[in-house]
Formats: C-alpha cells, structure tokens, sequence
C-alpha cells in the first residue's frame, strides 16, 4: 500500500458523511457484502448489481429524499 493511503480514505470518508448526513454506513456495507457473496456463488451478475444499487439508494439517501426523487421520474 502506498504511504499516506489512510489519511486519503479518512478524508474521502468524511467528505461522504458530511454530505450523506443521515447514511446507515452499516447497512451499506453489509448490502455490498451480501452482493459480493452472491457474486462469489455465481448469481446473476445483472440482478445483483440491480439489486445492490437499490439497497445502496436507500441505505444513503434520507427516506424523504429517495421518495422525491422516485416520485419526479
């Protein structure tokens, strides 16, 4: 790993959290986790992708806000 590669993610880290206020980062994590085992067990890539992108959306996003932005499209 290079020198200084911690410090870049904390920063990264912080610049999401302060911008994503209201995240569940635990649940997050464990949705990318449960994709990635379902990739591992050969499931349908397009359908775990799908899947996870949803789960993340509303992992992320304020219940409020994701209810807006569904509700424009």
């Amino acid at each position: 790993p290079r020198r200084g590669a911690g410090r870049e993610q904390i920063a990264e880290l912080r610049s999401f959290v302060s911008r994503f206020p209201g995240a569940d980062l635990v649940r997050a994590l464990e949705d990318v986790e449960k994709a990635i085992s379902l990739v591992d067990r050969y499931a349908y890539i397009k359908l775990v992708l799908a899947q996870l992108a949803v789960r993340l959306r509303r992992a992320v996003l304020k219940p409020q806000t994701a209810a807006r932005d569904t509700s424009t499209r």
